[in-house]
């Protein structure tokens, strides 16, 4: 029994007004409860069409992903639809004609009121008031005329505001119900999700960034706040902080670096903030609290020396734990796979610091001499280069080390940062000792396949616009699927050829190499591969325990052996 059943006794007691049965899941209980106090008749539907806006920037920016879902879903008896926040239906999907007509007959249709308020329990009104996903099949709808329908629904919220920005729905015909509808429906969500972080700004995404890795790395409570949000970890939820007293406190303090203040109306709380900046505007900050008699916590720096995690870190998290180490030694080697994107991690770097940079290659140290290759070094820094990255620094001749050693140990009045690149820390200890501690470790591609929808507008915007192509999310999903054996570099290459044959437009995945389209899955229908698709991000999610996917899917572990064998899903 899950903890929103309603106990067998207490079962025997619900009973609608009119004498009715009242479902047993508790969160459809108590929906049917506000129903009957709105004074809601379950057999007459009382609407009317509003006017909507189907073109808000929400569902511009949502609509690749509405896009792609439709597309795995052609030729099902599904519909997709997207309600505004007040729960009125502003899109609308079906592509088989009777379910359309259901739909039709129903006033599923743009424009009209689906909140609770007028409707009663149904998925978009139910999951917009329980501001949760939610699951109401055939007679759990409260409307007699809804009851032809299993809605699986899920409130969409900004990634950095966590304002809700309206709900999407999966409906199909409840006799074809489905939990799975539900998994897909969440990664629905989580595709919506990623799409609006990247449209947010820099500055949101900056926050967001800052407040992901001192949530991850401070067991203290830590908060993210700005003019109309608070974003909070588990510790700081308990302390029952207010939005607007904290983010006056910020804004009395105006812009600047890290600042300390007690935390108004908890004066034994110190709050330590940083402050994220658009121009000369406070758009918000991350603030970490600890009691008064304990020290401030330190700013986060990167753990030197220290190996990531397999898949742990991000490029965001890679570009600034870098930052970290550079800023603080001056040295950095960055080791990794060829092609993992290590030149390109610096030069963010660098860019980030706005320091301008200059590659020097190694491996043409055996072509032209180490002599020359040195040579070129001493001129760059006494020309009085600020950014120097030292590439493929392991090609470097054994004979050409000693004077590059002495070259970087010569005093200058404005010492320059000095980043080199190799494939392991397999290097000469003279050399390794220039750098000491100071190292990162890019993981290979295929481990941080996060990283890839926005490695896909920053390889699109180097050779056309940046809104002049983009890629579907069915297209991602097919490159988050790829191995990637050539890494960063083989993607840059396949973005390339891909962008100087379409300059413009959307990238679907008939638009994908042949290797790219041939990891993906064949020889499914549309709900099947959205299935499949569910399933093996489930079981990657719980670690491929059988018994918790199946739990999480809501299925028998016997169903999902069987699927597993049918769609050829295999474990690490």
């Amino acid at each position: 029994m899950t903890g929103n059943d309603v106990s067998a006794r207490d079962r025997q007691h619900l009973w609608a007004g009119d004498g009715r049965r009242l479902p047993g899941d508790r969160v459809v209980a108590e929906s049917w409860r506000r129903a009957e106090m709105c004074g809601l008749d379950p057999g007459r539907v009382q609407q009317r069409q509003w006017d909507v806006d189907t073109d808000s920037r929400f569902l511009r920016h949502v609509r690749p992903v509405l896009d792609s879902l439709s597309t795995r879903l052609d030729g099902s008896d599904t519909s997709v639809m997207i309600a505004d926040p007040q729960g009125r239906i502003v899109w609308r999907w079906a592509e088989n004609p009777e379910h359309l007509r259901m739909l039709d007959r129903n006033l599923v249709c743009v424009g009209f009121d689906h909140s609770e308020e007028w409707l009663g329990t149904n998925g978009a009104g139910t999951a917009l008031e329980v501001s949760r996903q939610v699951a109401i099949v055939g007679d759990e709808h409260f409307a007699y005329a809804m009851r032809d329908f299993a809605c699986y629904a899920a409130t969409v919220r900004h990634p950095v505001t966590h304002r809700v920005l309206g709900v999407a729905d999966i409906t199909s015909a409840a006799s074809n119900a489905s939990p799975l509808l539900g998994a897909i429906l969440a990664g629905v969500i989580d595709d919506m999700g990623r799409v609006l972080l990247e449209a947010a700004s820099v500055a949101e995404r900056e926050l967001l960034t800052r407040f992901l890795l001192e949530r991850r790395r401070s067991q203290r409570p830590v908060v993210s706040v700005g003019e109309d949000f608070l974003l909070a970890n588990r510790a700081a939820m308990r302390l029952g902080l207010s939005q607007s007293r904290l983010w006056h406190q910020i804004q009395d303090r105006g812009p600047g670096g890290l600042v300390e203040f007690p935390l108004s109306g908890q004066e034994h709380v110190v709050a330590t903030a940083q402050p994220v900046m658009e121009g000369s505007t406070i758009v918000g900050a991350v603030v970490t609290l600890h009691d008064r008699s304990e020290p401030a916590a330190a700013p986060a720096t990167a753990r030197c020396g220290v190996p990531p995690a397999r898949g742990a870190r991000g490029r965001a998290d890679l570009v600034h734990e870098a930052g970290e180490v550079l800023a603080r030694r001056g040295r950095l080697l960055v080791t990794g796979e060829t092609g993992a994107g290590k030149v390109h991690l610096l030069r963010a770097v660098f860019e980030g610091r706005e320091t301008p940079v200059a590659v020097l290659d190694a491996a043409m140290a055996p072509v032209e001499g180490p002599a020359l290759w040195v040579k070129r070094l001493r001129l760059l820094l006494d020309a009085g280069s600020q950014g120097v990255v030292l590439r493929h620094v392991d090609a470097l001749p054994p004979e050409a080390g000693a004077s590059l050693l002495a070259v970087l140990a010569e005093d200058r009045a404005d010492p320059p940062l000095i980043t080199a690149t190799a494939t392991s820390a397999d290097l000469p200890q003279r050399l390794l000792d220039v750098f000491g501690a100071a190292r990162l470790e890019v993981p290979p591609l295929r481990s941080r396949t996060a990283d890839i929808p926005d490695l896909l507008a920053r390889l699109s915007a180097a050779h056309v616009s940046a809104s002049a192509v983009r890629f579907s999310a069915a297209a991602v999903e097919l490159l988050q699927e790829y191995d990637w054996p050539g890494n960063v570099r083989q993607l840059s290459e396949i973005v390339r050829e891909i962008v100087e044959g379409m300059p413009l437009g959307v990238v679907g995945p008939q638009g994908l190499p042949p290797q790219i389209r041939a990891a993906g899955r064949r020889n499914l229908s549309p709900l099947e591969k959205a299935e499949a698709s569910v399933i093996a991000r489930v079981l990657e999610e719980s670690g491929w325990n059988k018994k918790l996917a199946a739990q999480r899917l809501q299925i028998a572990r016997g169903s999902l052996y069987q699927k597993m064998r049918h769609y050829r899903i295999t474990g690490p």
